[in-house]
């Protein structure tokens, strides 16, 4: 007996210590198609947009403008992270563009140049009080619901602020003003530089009330707010098209769409007249929404989504958001084959020939 349950535990022994021998540790972001991006991390973690075009990818965050450039002939990414010498709020969305960088601050904003963002003399900065002395300070949207500016293809940027009550510097009057700017760039000894062309104050008919989002759409740019949302085109002109807040407006297949907070709507004239195609919408108003390669997607929280559309619905197919969980998506970029995704709590890649893969567990 003693022999044989000594036997047995040395048996025993010699088997576990063979499968731990053999037990492999695995890294969890490995299972993961998804997956952190390793230069965004502790500081660099906090992302509000991101922007890419054929050269390069960026993002912006409260902690600095990053540019992510892969070199094709080392085949490996170059990371660089600009300190912007004129530290505004960067905690709303800031507007990018291959061009040029605009981020608000309390009372005005600053155009950097894209190409060379921190050099101190190649930007140029708007003070709104200077062409309105009732100010109280620039109202961009919070950064979930749109960017906190827009800009058409003029590089004309749309700027939204607040006034003080009857001129007292005692409290704001929550009633949306527009201005719109006018950006030249140029470019000298191997840099370019941002210039502020002309301004322009919007002559309102109407009260807007409070400020809900912007949107910028070949020459026009629609600001929806609580009683009014406009449409305006690159010469200034200002149309009323809805009594009320229409958000995340966007072109697809010749059609722009919208949401109220109750209804799916469609314009065929350029957003000018709508009519309703669906009141049964969810929480489909907050999703984020943009075309990709001629589909449609959209990002709410950690789930991203491609859209259908037909004369009367809308419906919907998860994407796999494996490594995404419990991370907030702000944008959604394509460079160089890849996915890019900034969130709150970093970026997060996957190959583009497998970003359009459906998730069946949500089925």
């Amino acid at each position: 007996m003693k022999f044989s349950l000594i036997a047995n535990l040395f048996a025993i022994a010699i088997f576990s210590l063979t499968s731990c021998t053999k037990e492999k540790i695995i890294n969890g972001e490995d299972l993961y198609s998804w997956k952190a991006h390793k230069d965004f991390q502790y500081e660099n973690k906090i992302l509000t947009n991101g922007y890419s075009d054929t050269s390069a990818f960026y993002a912006s965050g409260p902690n600095g403008f990053y540019k992510v450039e892969y070199d094709k002939s080392a085949q490996q990414e170059n990371f660089t992270n600009y300190v912007l010498i004129n530290d505004l709020n960067i905690h709303q969305r800031t507007l990018i563009t291959s061009e040029i960088i605009a981020r608000t601050g309390e009372k005005g904003v600053a155009f950097n140049a894209t190409k060379n963002p921190s050099h101190g003399h190649t930007y140029d900065f708007l003070s709104i009080p200077d062409i309105d002395s009732t100010c109280s300070r620039v109202c961009a949207p919070y950064y979930a619901t749109s960017k906190a500016l827009v800009m058409n293809h003029k590089n004309q940027c749309l700027i939204p602020y607040y006034s003080y009550s009857d001129g007292e510097q005692s409290s704001t009057y929550i009633n949306a003003k527009f201005i719109i700017t006018e950006l030249s760039i140029i470019n000298e000894y191997g840099r370019s530089y941002i210039e502020i062309a002309n301004t322009v104050k919007l002559p309102l008919e109407e009260e807007m009330g409070s400020i809900r989002s912007l949107h910028s759409i070949g020459k026009y740019f629609f600001a929806s707010c609580l009683y009014h949302t406009i449409r305006i085109d690159d010469e200034f002109k200002v149309d009323y098209i809805y009594p009320t807040s229409l958000v995340k407006i966007f072109e697809f297949n010749g059609k722009l769409y919208a949401f109220s907070d109750y209804d799916f709507l469609c314009s065929d004239d350029k957003g000018l007249n709508w009519k309703v195609l669906s009141s049964n919408i969810g929480n489909l108003h907050q999703v984020n929404y943009s075309v990709i390669n001629g589909r449609l997607i959209g990002y709410y929280n950690s789930q991203i989504l491609e859209f259908s559309l037909s004369d009367t619905e809308i419906s919907w197919q998860y994407l796999v958001n494996d490594g995404l969980k419990g991370h907030k998506i702000s944008s959604i970029s394509f460079y160089n084959d890849k996915a890019y995704v900034t969130t709150l709590s970093g970026l997060f890649t996957k190959e583009y020939s497998d970003f359009f893969t459906y998730d069946t567990s949500n089925e």
